[in-house]
C-alpha cells in the first residue's frame, strides 16, 4: 500500500445542502487531499501557483461532477517568468468531516 493511500485513505463527509437536507460522501486519494485543503483554507481559496504540483483542476472536478460539490473558480493574474492568469477554488458547499463513521 501506497504511502498516499494510508493517509489519503477513504474518508466520509457530510455535505449539507441550502433547503436543510444533508448526504454523506465518500472521497480518497488526492481528491480527498483537495476537499480538506478547501475546507481549511475558507475564503483564501486554492490554487496550483501556491501549491506547486498537484493537478488541482483535476481534482476540483472530480469533487464537482462525481460528488456533486458547488466549488467557484475566480480568475486572477500572475506575474513571473510565464505571465497568465490562474483559477483559484473556493468551496461553497457545507461539508464536514463525518467523524467516527468508517468509510
Amino acid at each position: 500500500m501506497s504511502k498516499e493511500r494510508k493517509i489519503w485513505g477513504k474518508a466520509r463527509f457530510i455535505v449539507k445542502g441550502d433547503d436543510g437536507t444533508a448526504r454523506t460522501i465518500t472521497v480518497q486519494g488526492r481528491d480527498r487531499w483537495t476537499l480538506e485543503t478547501l475546507m481549511a483554507r475558507g475564503e483564501r481559496g486554492l490554487t496550483a501557483i501556491e501549491l506547486n504540483g498537484p493537478r488541482i483542476h483535476a481534482y476540483v472536478h472530480d469533487l464537482r461532477h462525481e460528488h456533486g460539490l458547488s466549488i467557484e473558480r475566480k480568475d486572477e493574474p500572475h506575474s513571473g517568468d510565464f505571465p497568465g492568469r490562474h483559477g483559484r477554488y473556493f468551496l461553497r458547499s457545507k461539508v464536514t468531516r463525518a467523524e467516527g463513521v468508517a468509510a
